[in-house]
C-alpha cells in the first residue's frame, strides 16, 4: 500500500486508511468512483451535472465552478486529477483504491483538506494473458470490458484496458421534450500502459488514457410538496405530483465529457536513495445544457462548455527501506489553465408571452480564463526514538499564484427590438503563500497492535467565479486535524479490526450558492467536526469473511454570520454581510450552530463474502449494505436528505481454474430512494436522484 508514497503494510501506518482490491470492488458492484460511498463510511460522493463533489469526515463541497477544486483530492497512479467534471471515473482495471482520511498537508501534490482518493491500475506483465467480460442489465443497459497485457520485448511490457457501456433506456420521462431522461448515452474508457526497464536499476513507466461520456443523468425536479423559494418564472409549479425520476421541461439535462491524459515515471535506484521523476499532461471538455425553472415552457436555460488543461511534474527522493531513518524529499510543480469558454442564461420570465415562441427577454454570456501556477518543496521523515516507538515529522511550503481575465455580455430583446449590451472586462489575481505539516507518534504495543496520535495542517487554495463578473474571488480555507488512533491484527490475523478519533478546525470553508443554475463560491468562517471510525475485517472460516466499518460525526459551525438563505425571513445579519455575498439573494443570517452540508451523522457498511463448492467449481455469494444516516445539503440546513440504506448483492460462479465466470448481480435491491444532487436556489428547490434498482448477468474468461 502507498499512504505515504511508499510501498508498506498499511497496518503498519499511523493514517486512518480504507484500501479496498479490485476483486473487491468488482464483487461489491462498485463500478465507478462515485460508488465506493458504499464501501467506505464517511465517505459521500454527490454530484451536480456530472461534476464529483465527495466529502470524508464532514470536508467536501458542492461547488461545480471553473477551476475549484474538490477538498477531497482524486489521485490515479500518483498523478493528481484536478477537474472535478472529470473525477467520475469508470474502474475498470484497477489493482487497488486507497481513501486517506483527514487533510494530507505533506507528501501529495495538491493540498487537500478533506483526505484524497488514490487509485493503483495493474501493472503490465511480461507473461501475456489478460480477461474479457460482457454484461446486460435492465433498462436496456449493455457493457462490455477487456484487458490484455504482455511482453513486446524482454525489457518491454505493455498492457491495453478497455471499457464500453451503453444504457437505451432512461430512469425516466420528459414529458416536456418527449425523451428519456436520467439516461447514460455512451461511456467509453480507454488505458494504455507501457513499462519499460531499459538497466537493472531504471524503470520507466508510460500511461495513457481517455474516457468519453455522454448522458442526461441528474435531471433536476421540484422537491414535492415545496413551493418556489422566488416564484418569479411563471412555470414553476408549486407542487410536482410527477413520479420521482420524471420531469415536465422545455429541454431537459444534458452531459458531455471528454478527456484523457499522459504521464512518464523515471525510478532510479541510486543505491542509497530512490529517485523518482513523475511528469504528466492531462486535458478535459465538458459541456452540460440545464433547465432550472423545472416547467415545460422556456422560461430559463442555462447552457455551459468548459475546458481544462494541466500539466504537472514532481521529483521525488526517498530513502531505501532498509534504512533506520525513513525519509522522503521532493519537489512539485502545477500548472493549470481552465477556461469557461461561454455560459449562456436566457431569461424569460413573465413578460415572455410578449414574444414569439423560443424568443428570450434576455440573454447573457460569461466567458473566461483562471490560470493557476503553484509550486511546492517537501520532506517528511520517520525515526524510531524508542525501540517501538517512531516520531514522523513533515512539512511542506507551498505558494501558489492565480490570475482570471473574464468578460460578459447581453442582449435584450424588447417589443420587437434587440440590443447588445458589453457588461464589461475583468482582470485579477492574487498569489498566496502557505505552510503545511504533519507531526505524529505510533507506539507498537505487539507485533499486531499499533497506537498512534498525529496532528495535521491542510490547506485548499482559492479562486475566481468566472461565471459571475462582479463576484469576488473565494480565499483558501485551512483546516488542523488531531486524530489518535489503534490498529489491531488479533486471532491469528484472521481479524482485523482499527479504530481512530479525530478532532477538527476548519476555518474559512468555502462554500456554494446557486443562481440561475450558476454557482458562487464564497466563504465560511469556522467549523468543529469531530467523531470516531471503526474498521473491521474478519476471515469467519474459509469459506466465509465479513468486513465493514462505522463512522459517526458531530459537526457544526461555530461561527457563520453571513450564510445565504432561502427560507426563514428577512436578514437578521449586519450590513457588512452584504460585501460577503451577491446582495439579489433573499436572506443573509447567521447559520452558526448549524450542521455542515452533506455531512451524515452516521454511515456503515457491512459486506459478508461467502464461498460454497458447486458443480465442480465455486459460487461466490457477496452481499453489502451500506446505511447513511441522512444529512443537511446546505448551511441554511432546510433540505434535508433522510437516512436510507442500499444494498448491492450478486452471485459469480466459475470453474475450480477460475478459466470462466458467470455473475447474477443487483444495485440497490430494496430501490431506496436517495439524493445525489439536492439544492435551494432563488428559483425553487430542486433535487436529482441516485440509480433506482437495477440488476443484471455478466459473463466472462480469462485466458
Amino acid at each position: 500500500m502507498t499512504a505515504q508514497r511508499r510501498s508498506e503494510n498499511l497496518q503498519k501506518v499511523p493514517i486512518t486508511v480504507n484500501a479496498v482490491t479490485g476483486a473487491k470492488l468488482a464483487a461489491g458492484g462498485v463500478a465507478n468512483t462515485q460508488d465506493l460511498a458504499s464501501v467506505v463510511p464517511g465517505l459521500t460522493f454527490p454530484s451536480t451535472q456530472g461534476t464529483a463533489q465527495p466529502h470524508l469526515r464532514g470536508v467536501g463541497s458542492s461547488v461545480i465552478a471553473i477551476g475549484f477544486e474538490n477538498p477531497v483530492a482524486l489521485y490515479v497512479d500518483g498523478i493528481y486529477y484536478a477537474t472535478p467534471a472529470g473525477s467520475i471515473l469508470s474502474l475498470n482495471n484497477v489493482a487497488q483504491i486507497e481513501v486517506l482520511k483527514g487533510p494530507q498537508g505533506t507528501l501529495f501534490g495538491r493540498n487537500s483538506t478533506g483526505g484524497l482518493i488514490q487509485i493503483s491500475t495493474r501493472e503490465p506483465s511480461q507473461n501475456f494473458h489478460g480477461d474479457v467480460s460482457a454484461g446486460y442489465a435492465n433498462y436496456d443497459t449493455s457493457s462490455v470490458e477487456g484487458y490484455v497485457t504482455g511482453g513486446l520485448t524482454s525489457r518491454l511490457g505493455a498492457d491495453l484496458a478497455v471499457q464500453l457501456d451503453h444504457q437505451g433506456e432512461g430512469w425516466g420521462y420528459n414529458f416536456g421534450n418527449g425523451k428519456d431522461i436520467y439516461k447514460a448515452d455512451s461511456n467509453i474508457s480507454l488505458r494504455s500502459k507501457l513499462l519499460w526497464k531499459p538497466l537493472s536499476k531504471t524503470t520507466v513507466a508510460v500511461s495513457m488514457d481517455y474516457e468519453s461520456s455522454r448522458s442526461s443523468q441528474g435531471a433536476l425536479v421540484q422537491i414535492p410538496g415545496t413551493a418556489a423559494a422566488n416564484v418569479f418564472y411563471s412555470s414553476t409549479p408549486a407542487v410536482t405530483t410527477q413520479p420521482a425520476y420524471d420531469a415536465n421541461e422545455n429541454n431537459g439535462t444534458i452531459q458531455r465529457e471528454q478527456g484523457g491524459g499522459a504521464s512518464v515515471r523515471v525510478t532510479q535506484d541510486l543505491g542509497v536513495a530512490q529517485l523518482v521523476d513523475t511528469a504528466a499532461y492531462r486535458q478535459e471538455r465538458f459541456y452540460f445544457k440545464l433547465d432550472p425553472d423545472l416547467g415545460p415552457l422556456p422560461d430559463l436555460n442555462v447552457a455551459s462548455d468548459q475546458s481544462d488543461k494541466q500539466v504537472s511534474e514532481e521529483l521525488q527522493l526517498q530513502s531505501q527501506r532498509r534504512s533506520k531513518l525513513q525519509w522522503t524529499l521532493g519537489l512539485f510543480y502545477f500548472h493549470a489553465s481552465d477556461r469557461l469558454t461561454d455560459i449562456g442564461i436566457d431569461y424569460g420570465g413573465v413578460a415572455r408571452a410578449e414574444f414569439a415562441p423560443g424568443v428570450f427577454l434576455t440573454h447573457t454570456d460569461n466567458a473566461g480564463v483562471q490560470d493557476t501556477d503553484s509550486i511546492a518543496g517537501y520532506g517528511q521523515a520517520t525515526y524510531p526514538i524508542l525501540p517501538k516507538t517512531n516520531l514522523t515529522l513533515g512539512a511542506r511550503l507551498n505558494y501558489e499564484d492565480k490570475s482570471e481575465d473574464a468578460s460578459a455580455s447581453g442582449v435584450i430583446n424588447a417589443f420587437g427590438n434587440t440590443s447588445f449590451m458589453p457588461f464589461g472586462d475583468k482582470t485579477a489575481s492574487f498569489s498566496v503563500t502557505k505552510p503545511t505539516w504533519r507531526a505524529s507518534i505510533d507506539q507498537a504495543f505487539t507485533d499486531n497492535i499499533l497506537g498512534y496520535v498525529s496532528y495535521n495542517r491542510g490547506f485548499k487554495s482559492g479562486g475566481f467565479n468566472l461565471e459571475i463578473l462582479d463576484a469576488a474571488p473565494y480565499q483558501t480555507e485551512e483546516l488542523d486535524a488531531y486524530e489518535v488512533g489503534l490498529k489491531t491484527q488479533l486471532l491469528d490475523r484472521r481479524l482485523r479490526l482499527n479504530a481512530s478519533g479525530f478532532y477538527y478546525n476548519y476555518k474559512n470553508i468555502q462554500v456554494v450558492r446557486y443562481d440561475a443554475g450558476v454557482s458562487d463560491v464564497y466563504n465560511g468562517a469556522s467549523a468543529e467536526i469531530y467523531g470516531l471510525d471503526l474498521d473491521v475485517d474478519a476471515a469467519v472460516t474459509r469459506q466465509l469473511t465479513i468486513s465493514g466499518g462505522l463512522e459517526v460525526v458531530r459537526d457544526f459551525f461555530v461561527s457563520f454570520p453571513c450564510a445565504l438563505y432561502y427560507v426563514g425571513g428577512a436578514n437578521t445579519s449586519s450590513a457588512a454581510c452584504s460585501s460577503s455575498a451577491a446582495p439579489s439573494l433573499p436572506y443573509q443570517r447567521s447559520a452558526s450552530g448549524n450542521e455542515l452540508p452533506d455531512t451524515p451523522t452516521f454511515t456503515a457498511s457491512v459486506t459478508v463474502d461467502y464461498t460454497l463448492p458447486v458443480f465442480s467449481g465455486n459460487a461466490d455469494f457477496d452481499i453489502n449494505d451500506s446505511i447513511n444516516g441522512g444529512y443537511y445539503a446546505e448551511p441554511d440546513n432546510n433540505l434535508r436528505q433522510a437516512p436510507y440504506n442500499v444494498v448491492n448483492a450478486s452471485v459469480r460462479w466459475s470453474p475450480t481454474n477460475d478459466a470462466y465466470f458467470v455473475r447474477l448481480w443487483t444495485k440497490n435491491l430494496s430501490d431506496a430512494r436517495y439524493t445525489v444532487q439536492l439544492a435551494s436556489s432563488a428559483f425553487q428547490f430542486n433535487y436529482a436522484l441516485a440509480a433506482p434498482r437495477t440488476f443484471g448477468l455478466t459473463v466472462g474468461a480469462k485466458f
